[in-house]
């Protein structure tokens, strides 16, 4: 690269903290010219680590997340390809938690069209230990997006861990807050598209039945 080529991509990188709001944004929007710049081992040693310990911050705009959220989910080339696509996931994952629904689905989008490109033993190394995080997290954002991740290594897995996403998802669906139940009808029925019929017929069709009666209203909606 030349000296000004440097100087640009040392500039779009300082503007990731930047105050000015539209800075920022520029220089997400221009995360495709850094990667390039720096290359497949610089964006998975130091560039995605970075924009992660960022987003992990969550003291940024919602339009700020959601532009990492497109951003990211287009950045599979500039990590080497889907054998490396796994780096990916950390900042992603960081976005599920937002609070903000289109920023989650935007990273929920993502990370499906990741996942599922991902081989059997990706699913199992990265994206399922990411699903039972996101479950198991404490805000109901993380169980939110888990929701809508449950399905897309279902395909690709054994049968053992078949049966962790089937309860995973049932737990979901039974989850004591209104706006996870509502998550999990909103995806029961692409995941009654996955499962064996044993499994729809005794467990994930009277959780629908429990859905469909739910004291909410925002949950019936789905059903």
């Amino acid at each position: 690269m030349s000296d000004d080529e440097i100087s640009h991509i040392t500039i779009l990188l300082d503007h990731l903290k930047n105050d000015d709001h539209n800075q920022r944004l520029n220089s997400i929007r221009n995360l495709d010219t850094i990667g390039e710049a720096l290359g497949v081992e610089r964006t998975i040693e130091e560039l995605l680590p970075y924009l992660t310990e960022i987003i992990e911050e969550g003291d940024d705009e919602d339009e700020i997340y959601l532009a990492y959220a497109e951003m990211l989910g287009n950045f599979v080339h500039r990590c080497g390809g889907i054998q490396s696509a796994h780096h990916l996931l950390p900042p992603l994952e960081n976005l599920c938690l937002v609070e903000e629904a289109n920023v989650r689905e935007k990273a929920i989008e993502s990370l499906s069209a990741i996942g599922n490109e991902f081989s059997a033993d990706q699913h199992e190394k990265y994206f399922i230990p990411m699903i039972k995080r996101l479950a198991g997290g404490d805000w109901y954002s993380a169980r939110i997006s888990a929701c809508g991740l449950v399905v897309i290594p279902y395909d690709k897995v054994n049968d053992t861990i078949q049966q962790e996403l089937k309860s995973t998802f049932k737990e979901l669906g039974e989850d004591d807050t209104p706006m996870v139940r509502r998550a999990a009808a909103k995806n029961i029925g692409t995941f009654a598209l996955k499962v064996e019929n044993d499994y729809f017929r005794s467990i994930l069709l009277p959780l629908f039945e429990n859905l469909a009666r739910d004291q909410q209203d925002s949950v019936r909606l789905y059903c």
